[in-house]
């Protein structure tokens, strides 16, 4: 195994050379904003005052090596036994049709998965069999120096910085473990959304169906994703980001972030967010009566200029069980470092390296005083051709998981190679 691994890294880093030498601009983003096409950013059927279609998609294929100590954050799966995995995969396949219509005041984004739907979800109560992603519009009815808009559908809900950020532009193979278990799932609902001081301030709020935290290992009785609310009450959720020293967005929402500095920010630029999600989710004691879910999130991202930046979030969340017959609290945070290199000569080769330490501390459901503590070091080697519309990642994670139950007391240790190719287009 040792050698299809080094085989494989290899072929990865032989790739890397030959396409450096290919052309093309780096897009910022999913969108265009002429009419025809852009490799990375897709075809724009047609553009107007009126009306708009941008058409894009987007692939993820590579190759993942585990050994498994285990069941872990990293390891949901009860089926696979302790020993090694090795398995070649196609992550995600994802077509996205978006723009406006009769007017740029009216927005709206469709979005379908073809690989990968039942991708970190562990929750029976929610229908994440479908394809299903994003289906939502959205009207600005203020549109001047301040903006605030309506949306209704199925979207993301803004709570968390990563989990919120375009899944094209991480940095990692995968998102955090903190991120997926407290924000890692799409919900449906109705939301605010505003912009003002030329974007500097961004906020969203509004209700929503389910909770958004998505690989909690059974200890959310009420997951978002496709599917109806279970009761009479719905979520709350509220967020805002302050960029201090000017947008970092381009005048996009938190949606379209990019991880990594790839165009050289030549100042210190960063972001300062945090976000409440309140709930009441489905009784674990089966007396019918709810549970009332609090959740904080604080996050925070920067470019120091040269290449470096640094990312950080922190969740902190609260099950007061029904009839308050126990109180759950769970937190998880990670940080994470990158730099990457400039672009060499006419190329639009880069290289870059990342590291990211998470940590997870679950309570268990059966027990209220049982703790699960995963802690997740991962270390990345990325090579951009096209920015992040066209890269290759290397990635080197080990998951430590510690089960101080009552009953049974475990640690497992996980080690995970994964090889990634992307392509937008």
């Amino acid at each position: 195994m040792t050698n299809t691994i080094g085989s494989l890294l290899a072929l990865a880093v032989t790739t890397s050379i030959a396409l450096a030498n290919g052309g093309g601009e780096d897009p910022k983003n999913a969108f265009q904003e002429k009419s025809g096409w852009k490799p990375g950013s897709g075809i724009n059927l047609a553009d107007s005052d009126e009306f708009k279609l941008n058409l894009s998609n987007l692939i993820q294929v590579g190759y993942n090596y585990a050994q498994y100590g285990g069941k872990s954050v990293g390891n949901d799966d009860a089926t696979i036994p302790k020993g090694s995995q090795s398995s070649f995969d196609v992550a995600h396949v994802r077509t996205t049709l978006s723009g406006h219509a009769f007017g740029k005041n009216l927005l709206y984004k469709l979005q379908i998965e073809s690989a990968g739907a039942n991708a970190n979800v562990d929750n029976a109560n929610a229908d994440n069999t479908s394809i299903l992603r994003d289906a939502w519009a959205q009207w600005n009815f203020l549109a001047d120096a301040n903006t605030v808009g309506l949306r209704m559908g199925q979207s993301k809900s803004g709570f968390g910085l990563e989990s919120t950020g375009a899944l094209g532009g991480l940095y990692f193979v995968e998102r955090s473990s903190a991120s997926e278990t407290f924000s890692g799932l799409r919900s449906r609902g109705a939301w605010l959304y505003g912009s003002h001081m030329e974007n500097k301030m961004r906020w969203n709020a509004g209700l929503q169906n389910g909770d958004v935290a998505g690989r909690a290992l059974g200890r959310v009785e009420e997951a978002g994703g496709n599917a109806d609310n279970t009761n009479s009450q719905l979520n709350v959720v509220g967020n805002v980001s302050f960029d201090p020293l000017g947008d970092t967005t381009g005048g996009k929402t938190n949606q379209y972030v990019m991880q990594g500095d790839l165009d050289g920010a030549k100042a210190l630029l960063g972001t300062i967010g945090a976000g409440i999600m309140i709930g009441n989710e489905v009784a674990l004691v089966g007396n019918g009566v709810g549970d009332d879910v609090t959740t904080y999130n604080l996050n925070t991202a920067w470019m120091f200029g040269s290449g470096f930046t640094a990312q950080a979030e922190f969740f902190s969340r609260a099950d007061n069980l029904a009839n308050n017959t126990a109180t759950r609290d769970t937190e998880g945070y990670y940080g994470m470092l990158t730099y990457t290199l400039a672009k060499a000569g006419n190329s639009d080769m880069q290289w870059g390296v990342g590291v990211r330490y998470s940590s997870v501390e679950l309570v268990d459901v059966a027990n209220t005083t049982t703790d699960l503590s995963a802690n997740e070091f991962s270390i990345v080697a990325n090579a951009f051709y096209h920015g992040h519309a066209c890269k290759t990642q290397i990635e080197l994670t080990t998951v430590d998981t510690d089960n101080s139950s009552s009953a049974t007391s475990s640690t497992d240790n996980d080690y995970l190679v994964r090889v990634q190719f992307q392509l937008m287009f």
